[in-house]
């Protein structure tokens, strides 16, 4: 997944920087209630990263956003990103706890609940108009799977291109990228977008992973094993109300890390393709309701090849799914309620596992399973100062039965500069369709019963707003989770088997700043202390730093022309499966974009790891490596052209 200097470079930086101060660090939101308003009025402490800050920092993928925000970091073991969030990352999850949307569309897929956010991403960054995130628990409007966070990807309208695009581009580890959009609003009101692309790496020539030469008799070097191929297309159509958007991706990766004793160095690759379509109606349908209803489809296939000498094993799933989502919100003066309901049949879906040489079919299962959920929220004003926001959410699940959560948040506004949040919710996570029904003759099976995910969650926020260019944030925080779901070897029979196991406890603060110069300049910078508890095991939990610190620095060199985007972000030590540690580390990384150095043309060069740390990351349960090294210093050199 490139990053180019966007199709939409300068009219971005002007769009921007017209709109005043106050409004650029409170900018309306509309994930955390399901309704637009200011961030500072809305239950939780949300942040926004716009097109112009993934163009400003070079961000290639959502991990990369995820990275750059309060309180988050990711894992990767060379496979996919994963993502954390206060202290809580679990390797082999496929953020199944975290909501991932797309133009308010739920895209985590229906075998994981996996919310796929590196490079097997499902949309372009170059085709988003903005991101929000909302930590936290989310169930009581989202349902499953909103337990650390939900995350929106809006994306972009015709008229944000008004024209066409060619982009291209190459960097380190043989990287490659080329890009095709257009965009248009019509005279008669039809607007439409349209963007293809295509990403090959061939990554790293050599990975060494100690723990596999001390093994033997293996050297430990995995040659050209990480190599990644992308291909995505994303379409849109809009007219009075009614919209149709599509989105298909396609990812190849190579492993080098040896999963399930595999043999190392042998040719382990993974696919994963999405493919999404909704049709959505939107209307005020009077001066006091808006509705909003969607028709949906979705489908996810996975294959995997894992050499095991001569014989190789492969994993094969497929699903589809269908559904719909009725909402309306309803302005009744000091009430402004929501009121929703969505339905989802998950069908066709496979899961088979076989090896070749010799033959021997370990699973060929078929399963269909099903969800629905209603919502309401009341978010009511009184006594001038305070707000209340409640919420509760119903959801049945064929597979886990039912469960209900609610949230409420009590907001003081002693001035417009200021608020005080006070918030208590709970979430939960359904078993997936892999969790409750994969099993392996002779080596896992399904298990009989397995219960939700459940999560409370209580939370203080501090917003502060003293000048129109300066925002300041701090948060306090606790979260529980219980009936965490973990693979365990049942010692009756020594299969393995998915369970409800492990409670854990995290507490936690975060402080944020975020000043704007009427130059242009821009500074954000957060601090995020977090200790996460494992209550059955009585110690500090695996894959959690208990502190990040990130800074971002954004500011133009050449009048409107060029501007220098710079990252600076700390992870603190993380305990791995071994009880060992992987080191805490400093990553730097250095954009610089051009716009308007030529009639159409844009340009964006990026140093990643500018001092070329090395680092590592845990390593997840599935192989015997213990840490994963990340990339050292690299770059990327991106260049547009705008039809217009």
């Amino acid at each position: 997944m490139g990053y180019s200097a966007g199709s939409y470079g300068a009219d971005d930086d002007q769009q921007i920087f017209e709109m005043p101060l106050e409004e650029l660090l409170n900018l309306d939101v509309t994930t955390a209630s399901k309704f637009p308003q200011k961030k500072m009025d809305a239950p939780s402490a949300v942040t926004v990263i716009t097109a112009k800050d993934i163009r400003d920092f070079g961000y290639l993928t959502l991990a990369d956003v995820i990275r750059s925000i309060r309180g988050t970091y990711t894992t990767y073991d060379r496979a996919y990103e994963y993502f954390g969030a206060r202290g809580f990352s679990r390797s082999g999850d496929y953020n199944s706890r975290l909501l991932l949307m797309i133009d308010g569309r739920r895209v985590n897929d229906s075998i994981y609940d996996g919310a796929s956010i590196g490079t097997d991403g499902l949309i372009d960054l170059e085709d988003v108009e903005r991101i929000e995130f909302v930590p936290g628990s989310g169930s009581s409007i989202y349902g499953s799977n909103a337990l650390f966070g939900v995350m929106n990807v809006i994306t972009k309208q015709g008229r944000d291109l008004q024209g066409a695009a060619l982009s291209g581009g190459f960097g380190s580890f043989g990287m490659d990228r080329e890009k095709a959009s257009a965009g248009y609003r019509f005279e008669n009101g039809v607007e439409s977008i349209l963007s293809v692309s295509r990403y090959r790496s061939d990554g790293h020539k050599s990975l060494y992973f100690p723990e596999i030469d001390a093994a033997g008799p293996s050297d430990g070097i995995a040659h050209y094993q990480d190599g990644d191929k992308v291909d995505r297309y994303f379409g849109k159509i809009n007219y009075k109300g009614f919209t149709l958007e599509g989105i298909y991706s396609d990812r190849t990766k190579n492993l080098p890390i040896a999963v399930y004793n595999s043999t190392f160095d042998a040719n382990e690759t993974y696919r994963d393709r999405n493919a999404f379509i909704e049709a959505r109606y939107e209307d005020q349908m009077t001066e006091a309701m808006d509705l909003t209803a969607r028709l949906f489809y979705g489908a996810y296939d996975f294959d995997a090849v894992y050499p095991f000498g001569a014989t190789h094993n492969y994993e094969m799933e497929r699903s589809q799914w269908a559904g719909a989502e009725v909402k309306s919100v309803m302005d009744l003066g000091s009430h402004k309620l929501v009121l929703g309901g969505e339905y989802q049949k998950n069908f066709n879906v496979i899961l088979q596992n076989y090896n070749d040489d010799p033959y021997f079919n370990f699973l060929d299962a078929e399963v269909t399973s099903s969800r629905y959920g209603i919502y309401l929220q009341d978010n009511v004003s009184f006594w001038d100062y305070f707000t209340l926001n409640a919420g509760v959410r119903y959801d049945y699940y064929s597979v886990s039965g039912d469960t209900v959560n609610p949230r409420i948040a009590l907001i003081y506004k002693p001035a417009d500069s200021l608020a005080l949040k006070m918030l208590y919710g709970t979430a939960f996570r359904a078993p997936n369709l892999y969790e409750k029904y994969y099993h392996l003759a002779n080596v896992q099976k399904s298990p009989v019963t397995l219960d939700p995910e459940k999560t409370r969650s209580f939370e203080f926020i501090a917003e502060y707003q003293p000048m129109g260019n300066l925002r300041l944030i701090g948060t306090a925080f606790h979260n529980n989770i219980r009936n965490l779901i973990n693979l365990v070897n049942d010692p009756k029979d020594n299969l393995l088997v998915y369970t409800n196991y492990g409670d854990i406890d995290m507490d936690g603060f975060e402080f944020e700043g975020d000043y704007l110069w009427d130059s242009g300049v821009r500074l954000r910078g957060s601090y995020t202390f977090t200790y996460a508890m494992d209550d059955l095991q009585g110690c500090w939990l695996s894959n959690s730093p208990r502190h990040l610190g990130k800074l971002n620095l954004s500011m133009p060199v050449w009048l409107d022309k060029i501007r220098l985007g710079v990252e600076w972000q700390y992870v603190g030590e993380r305990k791995t499966k071994s009880e060992l540690r992987a080191s805490d580390y400093q990553v730097t990384n250095l954009t610089m974009t051009a716009a308007r150095l030529a009639p159409g043309f844009e340009l964006s060069a990026s140093l990643y790891n500018l001092f070329d740390s090395r680092y590592e990351h845990p390593a997840g349960d599935e192989t015997r490596i213990n840490t994963v090294p990340q990339d050292g210093r690299n770059f990327r050199l991106w260049f547009t052209y705008r039809f217009q």
